[in-house]
């Protein structure tokens, strides 16, 4: 991408000094008309370099994974994860399976690229009303910030940010959530 910029900005001013200098000699739209329509095409390809897509999708869930005693939900809006049960995170405790009887540890699932991944809870904080916690594994580190509202029957809902970070990019979605039903 960087490279595409640095390309795009030198054929840019290369043709710029080629249309000042014929310009300069006698200024004629048809014998610029060439360099007119390459400087047009490399403004195009220059727009499109500095424009950033997704390096990573987050996907829609629609089931808790067995493993995970679920907590909390997080997704577009309450109404979709309510009506539609679709949701982007989920944090819970979770059985590791390693050792029989051993201790359930807090975690997070989400769905990035068609592929479930689990992180496990780094730390949590809470600063004024705002919940901070960070989950990571191998790939992603995932900060969910919440703070916890209610409507006007009384239901507690939470509203926040989840910021997805892979080092190589970090993408923040809005979010709100639900506490997870029996």
């Amino acid at each position: 991408m960087l490279l595409q910029t640095v390309v795009s900005v030198l054929l840019l001013r290369s043709l710029l000094i080629k249309l000042y200098i014929n310009s300069s000699i006698l200024f004629s739209p048809m014998n610029n008309k060439p360099y007119l329509f390459l400087l047009l095409l490399c403004f195009v390809w220059l727009l499109q370099s500095c424009t950033t897509n997704p390096i990573f999708k987050i996907d829609t869930l629609r089931e808790s994974d067995d493993s995970m005693y679920c907590n909390k939900t997080f997704g577009k809006d309450v109404n979709t994860i309510k009506n539609l049960n679709e949701f982007w995170f989920q944090t819970g405790k979770m059985d590791t399976g390693t050792v029989d009887n051993s201790p359930l540890v807090k975690a997070g699932i989400i769905s990035i690229d068609k592929k479930r991944n689990i992180l496990y809870l780094k730390n949590t904080h809470t600063i004024n009303d705002t919940t901070i916690e960070v989950y990571t594994n191998n790939i992603f580190i995932v900060t969910l910030s919440y703070t916890q509202k209610e409507n006007e029957y009384n239901e507690i809902f939470y509203i926040g940010d989840l910021i997805i970070d892979n080092t190589k990019q970090k993408e923040d979605y809005k979010i709100e959530g639900i506490d997870c039903r029996l």
